[in-house]
């Protein structure tokens, strides 16, 4: 508890310094070409679309090499590095020796995207230098845009292209091409979207929008640039020649007339898929052209084909204003609301690279956002997003339309907020990690300096749900758990990064959590399950009632695995789980469980010093409930936390790798050794004290956490009727125990006098009832 304590002390201080590494540029291995024009293949079909093969290096464009690497995305999805290895730290660090942008981190699954192909000979050099991230498997997206020249087939083309870091060869291309009017009508653009090809492994996460928004915004760029430099030269002419007002504002009227830019396309689609990309150029601005003629085409591979005719308006002002190192320039829409890109930075060169990454729900289910393109008009709309390294390691979020997720200053979350878009510091989130790795060698080595090595050795541990948060400014991001939408919080959220798919979900977990289940793992064996029972079933700590019980529950937290302190007391939560028992309409009994199942946490209150000293110096604290196992047999194979199962000793022992391990089949569950927590030692408190509870009542303390056997039927080759008979009522209990932990979490703490008149007037004529109003032995 205190290392996470820690952790968050050094979250909360400055920034931390890392050392940037060069990458690799791979975007000279690879130029592409397109046979015909007028193919928009964005999740369609991709006939006509050819890429050409790689010329020679002495033939290829220069490009740029990118400067930074992409820490941060390299510490989310690449293998987490273990206390010993560079930069296993809060950040991923690079060392002065990495060749590549990921070389920092470790293997990514390429579960969504192929593994890197064969390179001719003549890219060795390449190669060689890429060799680490190819074995590594991570890599990132980069965007570079480039002038068609000689192979180019219209005037002012240009193109886009997407490429991985890691190989050779676009794996996405926008054509495009612009040209401004002649004559009296140079103020009117023409532009034309000629291809638009994602490769068919790489579609799903709207990198087909992304480029066509990238291709928007530098159309727009181009010509506001132009016409800001019009309109600059134009006043400046107008100064020196010392004009009149009246000559001046017309000059100005004139010169700071925007320009109007109609960029076509012809979306071509299967007419097997009526619409689907009609549907996908409509979500990125464009309208089917009035009175429009749709062509039907029918090719050799014997598929039809239908052609409808598109078009955007897109009016760039001659106001720009900069964020950085990029030039933003404002825009508004005239027939139809554009495609919403002028308003954050673009990707294109972006030197920390970026990844097409899902948000999503504990349940699986996407993260949503308000948007508030229209002013007063907030809606509700699924988001497909990117995450980019920023140049200082850090983590900005941005949809595949073209914006950046920023903080306001009143702590909300919004996409495309032009007022404070300016300030990298409302968009960029400082990635903070909770490895578990941090302390797993510490405790291994503590359990087990045995003469037998094997142990050690044969255990590799690679945790692949360590957790990570995401600040900015003092906020970090979380979703509403009513709206299920993107939103801010002074209290720390985490997130886990799924490497397999490229996914981030926000999770209810905490790293004190995490913490507590896998030293669970290493603790729970056999043997340390025996001999704390030798311990403290001997019962000679102390002799009080179980009132002074809660009267001392009142000095703990109610949730000891939060981040922080806030929420109701022990007691509190022992007295509304009672109550909540007692309004459902439960027999007296079942609230007599309910008010103390948690109770055996005082035992640490009641510890000798040296005791409790040493119990805090393991880091373990074994009165804490939760999911429980039964220890002498192999676990289930949906045990929480599968992730530490290995660090457990008694995974390597061939006699407790079977269903029944060390006991007899339909033996029952009473004879089993269970994972040693505080319920466990109630349980046995109330045997040991002779209390005249029914056999339901002692069923329900000591099977409630045990939610693998209750809930999903594990360890059936050991129970017997018996356990058969309660094992639905044990269910219930734990059901009804869980809503009442979540209605308590926003509780406020009960008096002293609330508690003693619910133990006056209902529980202690409980208590004595059934024999454990006194005084018991602890």
């Amino acid at each position: 508890m205190n290392q996470i304590e820690k952790k968050m002390d050094e979250f909360s201080g400055g920034d931390t310094s890392r050392e940037a590494s060069p990458c690799d540029d791979a975007s000279t291995n690879a130029v592409m070409s397109i046979t015909a024009a007028g193919k928009e293949l964005a999740g369609g079909c991709n006939r006509d679309v050819q890429y050409e093969k790689s010329e020679p290096p002495n033939k290829r464009p220069k490009t740029t090499k990118m400067k930074g690497g992409p820490v941060g995305l390299a510490r989310l999805f690449g293998r987490p590095t273990r206390s010993g290895d560079s930069g296993g730290d809060t950040c991923c660090v690079a060392t002065e020796n990495t060749a590549t942008a990921s070389s920092a981190s470790t293997s990514v699954a390429a579960a969504i995207f192929p593994r890197p192909l064969s390179r001719p000979l003549y890219h060795q050099q390449q190669h060689h230098q890429q060799q680490s991230q190819q074995d590594d498997g991570f890599f990132t997206f980069r965007l570079e845009r480039r002038v068609s020249g000689d192979l180019a087939r219209h005037r002012g083309e240009e193109r886009i292209l997407l490429f991985r870091s890691d190989r050779p060869g676009a794996v996405a291309k926008i054509i495009y091409s612009s040209e401004a009017g002649g004559g009296s009508d140079s103020s009117r653009i023409q532009a034309r979207i000629h291809a638009l090809d994602v490769k068919e492994t790489y579609r799903g996460r709207d990198l087909g929008g992304l480029l066509f928004s990238e291709a928007i915004r530098a159309i727009r760029d181009q010509y506001g640039q132009a016409a800001l430099v019009r309109s600059t030269a134009s006043s400046t002419t107008c100064a020196a020649s010392d004009c009149g007002d009246d000559t001046r504002n017309s000059s100005s009227t004139t010169s700071s007339s925007p320009f109007e830019i109609r960029c076509q396309l012809d979306a071509e689609e299967d007419v097997r898929r009526h619409n689907r990309l009609i549907d996908f150029y409509q979500q990125l601005g464009c309208i089917v052209k009035p009175n429009a003629k749709t062509q039907y085409l029918y090719n050799n591979d014997g598929e039809s084909y239908r052609k409808i005719p598109m078009e955007i308006f897109l009016r760039p002002s001659t106001t720009a204003h900069c964020t950085g190192h990029h030039q933003i320039v404002e825009s508004s829409s005239t027939q139809q609301q554009p495609h919403s890109v002028s308003t954050s930075a673009s990707l294109v060169g972006h030197v920390g690279g970026f990844l097409p990454v899902q948000l999503l729900e504990t349940s699986g289910s996407k993260i949503s956002l308000f948007d508030v393109h229209v002013p007063g008009k907030e809606t509700v709309r699924a988001t497909d997003w990117v995450l980019a390294d920023d140049d200082d390691g850090n983590i900005q979020f941005r949809t595949t339309h073209g914006d950046r997720l920023v903080v306001t200053d009143d702590g909300g979350v919004q996409c495309n907020s032009e007022s404070i878009l300016s300030a990298d510091d409302f968009c960029s989130f400082r990635l903070c990690c909770f490895p578990d790795e941090e302390v797993s060698a510490q405790v291994i080595s503590d359990i087990d300096e045995s003469d037998d090595d094997s142990y050690t050795k044969s255990r590799p541990f690679v945790s692949s749900k360590q957790l990570f948060a995401l600040r900015n400014r003092g906020l970090y991001l979380t979703t509403d758990p009513y709206t299920h939408c993107l939103s801010c919080t002074s209290t720390p959220t985490f997130w886990q990064a799924n490497s397999s798919n490229l996914s981030l979900t926000c999770t209810a977990d905490t790293p004190p959590r995490r913490l507590h289940y896998r030293n669970a793992w290493i603790n729970q064996t056999v043997q340390w399950v025996s001999a704390m029972k030798k311990t403290f079933l001997k019962f000679d700590i102390r002799r009080m009632t179980l009132k002074d019980a809660l009267d001392m529950a009142s000095l703990l937290p109610f949730n000891p695995l939060r981040v922080n302190s806030q929420g109701p007391s022990l007691r509190t939560f022992s007295f509304e789980a009672a109550e909540s028992f007692r309004k459902a309409g439960h027999p007296d009994w079942v609230l007599l469980i309910a008010l103390i199942h948690e109770l055996g946490r005082v035992v640490r209150l009641l510890l000798e010093k040296d005791a409790a000293a040493e119990a805090e110096d393991c880091g373990y604290d074994w009165t804490i409930s939760c999911h429980s196992r039964i220890v002498g047999c192999r676990a289930p194979s949906g045990a929480s936390f599968p992730e530490f199962r290995s660090l457990c000793p008694d995974e390597c022992e061939t006699r407790y790798s079977t269903s029944i391990g060390i006991y007899e089949e339909g033996c029952g569950l009473q004879r089993v050794l269970m994972s040693w927590t505080g319920p466990e030692y109630m349980y046995f408190l109330l045997r040991h004290n002779q209390v005249s509870l029914p056999e339901e009542a002692f069923a329900m303390l000591r099977y409630f956490q045990l939610g693998d056997w209750h809930s999903f039927g594990e360890y059936a080759d050991l129970c017997n009727d018996e356990d058969e008979n309660v094992r639905l009522l044990v269910s219930e209990f734990d059901e009804q125990r869980r809503e009442a932990r979540r209605d308590c979490r926003c509780s406020e703490d009960l008096t002293d006098s609330d508690c003693d008149m619910l133990w006056t007037t209902v529980y202690s004529k409980i208590a004595d009832k059934y024999g454990c109003g006194g005084y018991l032995r602890w």
